[in-house]
């Protein structure tokens, strides 16, 4: 008998740095830090300031908002 190995992806946190945001995403840092800093990005919603001042993305929000589908 023989068996198939399935391979799982481990699942990302919701929030997540900018960087890691750019990885997954394509964005840069800097188009990241952009659209926050016009106000494009809802604080508190899809981007907040983390531990050590640090701006962080949640993650499935922020892709809902990229999709349109994000209502605030």
């Amino acid at each position: 008998m023989m068996t198939t190995a399935t391979t799982r992806t481990p699942a990302l946190p919701d929030w997540v740095s900018l960087h890691r945001t750019a990885a997954l995403t394509g964005y840069s840092v800097k188009a990241l830090q952009h659209k926050i800093d016009k106000g494009q990005l809802p604080q508190g919603l899809v981007w907040k300031i983390g531990p050590g001042r640090r701006r962080q993305i949640h993650l499935p929000r922020f892709m809902l908002w990229l999709q349109g589908r994000l209502k605030y």
